[in-house]
């Protein structure tokens, strides 16, 4: 062998040792034994972190999904949930406690397929939009469906009253009752208010080119025999007879006190209206029966307003979209603000209607294809 066969043979084999020892070292340096031990700790740690949360929260780690409707009010009562007393928080619970949700049926699978098909028992709300309640009766407006549903309480569905899509152009956008039977729906894309009797016959219809654009929400005044309509063009409320005469305006468009830019919803309490305006500053003002400004609440304190409701207690409920939490106010100011963005029992996804009847708040949770129905305690 010659003398540079021989240093080739030597270099190649300390370049080849040298490489072995090199990965030998690399596998084996971040495999330490503490390192190991603690790899094999961290999923024990995660699990009893988790079953912590669900003991704080009432619930078992065996089962949990136990006791989540009465877990609602202590999670609304938490910090992240409420406000501090330097926000102007009460230190008292929420007044509302969750009792239940309304879906219709009780097939989940068979939400979107026609009724025709599978039968009234299983149809579930599609795009529910306005509701109203009447002699015990839940009705319930569905632009998904372009129906008018009435939910049966003792059996958990709803069942058809009226195929609106031989009346309606587009979505509808309102409901209401009055005491003589009469219900109200708004036909924004055509300008208009369809009245029907008992009979689900339409009897009437108010339209007012020169006075009405793209109604919205309504409300009925049965002591006064008066319709309230809010306007989505002229941002005023309209108020007609019942007989379809339109008597005068509440408010109109503009940024003054009294004025509003764009009406979502409106509430009469006590001779005095509760607008909330989605975009101008002040996001509830609210007028007398004159349409005379009194007050109005701090843009502060809402963000995107989009229904409201009144209690006996005088509580002032306030969906805001920003966080899907529901603002409750007492004498105009911020105590309490209740669920966010969830499909769990309390939360909700587009809020876009609510009402008090007989102690109970109910919720329309558009999204989650819902109402939801709270008791208020007094």
């Amino acid at each position: 062998m010659s003398q540079y066969s021989q240093r080739y043979w030597q270099y190649s084999l300390v370049i080849t040792f040298s490489v072995t020892l090199l990965l030998l070292g690399c596998s084996a340096s971040p495999i330490t034994g503490d390192q190991v031990a603690i790899q094999a700790a961290e999923p024990e740690q995660e699990d009893f972190s988790n079953e912590s949360v669900l003991e704080e929260d009432g619930m078992s780690a065996a089962d949990p999904f136990e006791g989540i409707y009465s877990s609602f009010t202590d999670e609304m009562t938490r910090a992240d949930g409420g406000l501090s007393a330097e926000q102007g928080g009460s230190d008292a619970p929420p007044p509302l406690e969750f009792l239940s949700e309304i879906f219709g049926g009780s097939d989940a699978l068979t939400s979107d397929i026609p009724t025709w098909l599978i039968g009234e028992q299983f149809m579930r709300l599609l795009e529910p939009i306005a509701f109203s309640i009447h002699n015990d009766g839940l009705y319930i407006l569905d632009s998904g469906r372009q129906a008018l549903f009435r939910y049966v309480f003792e059996e958990n569905k709803i069942i058809t009253v009226l195929d609106l899509s031989q009346y309606l152009r587009g979505n509808p956008a309102g409901l209401v009752f009055n005491d003589e039977g009469y219900y109200f729906i708004s036909d924004p894309q055509r300008n208009r208010v369809l009245k029907f009797n008992s009979e689900n016959i339409l009897v009437a219809v108010y339209e007012d080119t020169a006075n009405l654009a793209s109604p919205g929400k309504l409300y009925f005044d049965n002591e006064r025999g008066k319709l309230y309509i809010s306007d989505g063009v002229y941002s005023r409320i309209l108020v007609a007879s019942k007989y379809g005469e339109f008597l005068y305006a509440l408010g109109g468009r503009g940024t003054e006190p009294g004025q509003f830019v764009s009406i979502t919803d409106f509430s009469y309490s006590k001779s005095e209206i509760y607008i909330t305006d989605v975009i101008a500053k002040k996001p509830v003002q609210v007028l007398n029966n004159e349409g005379d400004f009194l007050r109005a609440y701090s843009s502060q304190s809402l963000s995107i307003p989009a229904a409201i409701a009144i209690d006996e207690q005088g509580y002032v409920y306030v969906a805001d979209h920003q966080d899907d939490t529901i603002r409750v106010f007492v004498e105009g100011e911020l105590r309490w603000k209740i669920g966010g963005s969830g499909t769990q029992p309390g939360h909700f996804r587009k809020v876009t209607q609510m009402m008090v009847s007989d102690g109970k708040l109910y919720v329309l949770d558009s999204l989650n294809r819902r109402i939801q129905v709270f008791k208020i305690n007094s």
